[in-house]
């Protein structure tokens, strides 16, 4: 195969970054299972693109094909819990912090319309700036910014 055809680049970008693809459909679906088939239909729907994006754009461009859809699952089911299990720390008195703080973005996003559930993920348990945001799900950085405020005003 030659070094840069669209399979070779999908094939490289899978091996560095489709767990993490994977871990973040995981958190927005509530299912790995689910993540694993859109990360799937991400990368088939990709092979049949002819002009495929390169590097960081390839990277965008798959993770708003995954999210959009994530989205369209999540708007068949109307429910559907978010888990998110991350990683634990060595310290036990940080892992019940951090598992506390995770149940309570957890508990709010489960509440949220997908695409406003999708920016509270990638911004607060992705740790993305917003600039990221907006290119992977394929809106200005100003309405990544809003999608995040809306839902995080304090009443």
């Amino acid at each position: 195969m030659p070094p840069h055809t669209p399979a070779t680049r999908l094939a490289a970008f899978v091996a560095c970054d489709g767990a993490a693809l994977a871990r973040y459909l995981g958190r927005l679906l509530g299912n790995a299972d689910d993540a694993e088939d859109v990360l799937q239909d991400a990368v088939l729907r990709a092979l049949r693109v002819s002009a495929l994006p390169e590097g960081e754009d390839l990277r965008r461009w798959l993770y708003r094909v995954a999210t959009n859809r994530a989205i369209d699952i999540i708007r068949r089911r109307r429910t559907g819990p978010l888990d998110f299990d991350p990683p634990s720390t060595a310290d036990p008195a940080a892992e019940v912090e951090r598992q506390a703080a995770a149940d309570a973005v957890r508990r709010a996003a489960d509440r949220l319309p997908p695409r406003q559930r999708a920016t509270i993920i990638l911004r607060y348990l992705e740790d993305q700036p917003y600039a990221e945001i907006a290119a992977r799900l394929g809106c200005s950085e100003q309405a990544a910014r809003a999608l995040i405020s809306r839902p995080t005003r304090t009443r």
